[in-house]
């Protein structure tokens, strides 16, 4: 199974309805991102979004950079890969890219992702665009039950 590893910020801002909302809600914007993708990729590949700053990693999944940038949290994992030909790097930044390239990362571009993640989501009944419609999410964690209720308590 393949991983992939997203430049989250650099992806969030190529996806019309979640940069609208990173604007007002950046933790909302990083949590639609994550969901958005889990709904396309959960069964074809491990996922990593990393984001820049600080906020509330998700275990491997969604990874806060820090004091540090996204950028080097993703070169570590390019480097630190015992597969390197097994990871697609998720970015449009040259510095990611090119060191993908040179470890043999797959490597696709986040407008050309966020193209795909949203033709992908063409609805069947009707042929709305999912991004449109109001959905349940599969299921809630722990941890976001408890955010919920810090904000809505």
């Amino acid at each position: 199974m393949k991983t992939i590893i997203i430049d989250g910020n650099n992806l969030l801002h190529k996806i019309r309805h979640i940069k609208e909302m990173h604007s007002y809600d950046k933790a909302g914007a990083a949590f639609a991102l994550r969901d958005f993708v889990r709904s396309r990729y959960k069964a074809k590949a491990n996922i990593i979004i990393v984001f820049d700053g600080h906020g509330n990693n998700e275990g491997k999944s969604v990874i806060y950079s820090g004091s540090v940038t996204a950028d080097t949290i993703i070169r570590e994992k390019i480097e630190q890969a015992k597969n390197s030909r097994g990871l697609v790097i998720v970015s449009s930044d040259a510095g990611i890219t090119d060191l993908a390239r040179v470890c043999g990362c797959e490597i696709i571009k986040s407008e050309n992702f966020a193209k795909s993640l949203t033709e992908d989501a063409k609805s069947p009944a009707n042929n709305k665009n999912v991004n449109e419609l109001f959905e349940k999410p599969d299921r809630v964690s722990k941890k976001e039950v408890e955010e919920f209720k810090k904000y809505f308590s």
